[in-house]
């Protein structure tokens, strides 16, 4: 009688991927990681590392293939399944050799493993008792890799096979609803009234206002300083208490930016050069009304870019200034509830450890082209929103919990990041709304 081999069915991503380690723990590890030396000289490793850590995370076997990974991480958008492309695997192996660095250097001690097996594109992660030798294939299957033949028994049960059956037919429903129901990932479409738009997309930028000292009290100033020359740089510092008149400054808006907004258009740069998508860079204030309108516009800054407070004045999250006698307090305002809203207290030098920003995608109501607005309360929000919209992994990740129709609405979404040393860290979506 000829023998029978039962189905192999395989293992659920959450048995044998994560070892019951959280996905908070893994993405604190996975933040680690990438702030080490090991990680931080390269930007091609380091996308590759948060891209295929999220979409396992996700459960996303399909964007955890070769081809996906090449137009994901490396904008590839001529490879196909099943073509050559040496890009992902040569990365793949720098990845490899960067985590054996950081584990024996910084990461040492950490209670969390993200292991990348030879011959998969799928990560493990383990606690260090756990580890396999490093690189060496993992025991447990892989997602989108081959399976190892199962050893062939004798006196299989019909129920055995009959159950192996049913739940080969079972793994196939799941895989056709997921191929049925899911859409294109939210990173296209996000984008894709932008880049499918005909004409080239207006990146508006807000130039920070900064007052620098008439010529008259310059030169006051240094006779009765003359140290404030040394080191070739002058240095104006005043006395507490010391009353400046108003004709003795002088504003400057035209050769100002923070670093951030700088960031955020270096970004948007690059991500319309890589769609090839024309696009034209301008000041906010030297932008025409109907400039604005006749054309896909991307407003970067809130309080620094006047286009970006008249589009959002009659969104549901708003941006608010508010004039007290203790500072200027600024804020984020929720117009269906006035009890909600994000705030930062009045900025000594620009110190904060927390930002808050607002990404948000319309029509404009007059000439239906698409607005997208990136703006923080500082240049720390409007930077970390500019890296999520512009991160296909961190995009994609965000808009998983958006209201259903986004792709064809109105899109807005509050934003919360961690400010470490003047540098916007892990971002969080707060709030999303749809209309």
């Amino acid at each position: 009688m000829k023998e029978v081999t039962p189905p192999v069915v395989r293992q659920p991503v959450t048995t044998w991927l994560r070892d019951g380690i959280s996905e908070s723990e893994i993405r604190e590890h996975l933040d680690a990681i990438l702030r080490s030396r090991a990680f931080l000289s390269s930007r091609r490793c380091s996308g590759f590392l948060r891209y295929v850590v999220e979409y396992a995370l996700a459960g996303d076997e399909m964007q955890l293939k070769e081809a996906a990974i090449a137009k994901g991480v490396f904008f590839r958008t001529s490879v196909e399944e099943g073509i050559e492309d040496s890009v992902v695997r040569v990365c793949a192996r720098e990845v490899r050799k960067r985590l054996e660095r950081y584990y024996s250097e910084n990461g040492a001690q950490d209670a969390v493993r993200i292991q990348l097996p030879v011959g998969s594109y799928v990560p493990r992660f383990t606690r260090p008792a756990q580890l396999s030798p490093a690189g060496a294939p993992s025991e447990q299957p892989a997602m989108g890799g081959s399976l190892e033949a199962m050893p062939k028994r004798r006196r299989i049960r019909p129920r055995l096979i009959l159950a192996g059956c049913l739940a080969l037919l079972l793994v196939a429903g799941v895989l056709a609803n997921r191929r049925l129901f899911s859409g294109p990932p939210g990173f296209e479409q996000f984008w894709a009234p932008i880049t499918g738009h005909p004409r080239p997309a207006l990146v508006c930028i807000g130039p920070t206002l900064v007052y620098g000292f008439s010529r008259r009290m310059h030169e006051s100033f240094l006779r009765q300083n003359p140290t404030a020359l040394s080191g070739g740089r002058e240095l104006f510092q005043f006395p507490p208490g010391t009353t400046i008149p108003a004709e003795d400054l002088i504003p400057f808006t035209d050769d100002r930016f923070t670093s951030g907004a700088v960031e955020a258009a270096i970004r948007m740069a690059q991500l319309l050069a890589r769609t090839g998508k024309q696009a034209q860079f301008r000041l906010g204030d030297t932008i025409s009304q109907t400039e604005a309108r006749e054309q896909p516009i991307i407003l970067i800054g809130a309080f620094s870019n006047l286009w970006t407070l008249e589009w959002s004045r009659n969104m549901r999250y708003y941006f608010h200034r508010e004039f007290r006698n203790d500072g200027v307090r600024v804020s984020i305002r929720d117009r269906q509830d006035a009890n909600r809203s994000w705030s930062i207290p009045y900025l000594e030098r620009g110190n904060t450890m927390v930002d808050y920003a607002v990404v948000a995608r319309v029509k404009d109501p007059v000439s239906g082209n698409p607005v997208i607005a990136i703006a923080g309360l500082t240049h720390y929000g409007t930077q970390a929103a500019a890296a999520l919209v512009t991160d296909r992994v961190l995009l994609d990740h965000a808009l998983r919990g958006a209201p259903s129709g986004w792709t064809t609405r109105n899109y807005q979404a509050v934003l919360e990041t961690a400010v470490v040393n003047r540098t916007p860290g892990r971002t969080q979506v707060l709030a999303q709304t749809v209309w």
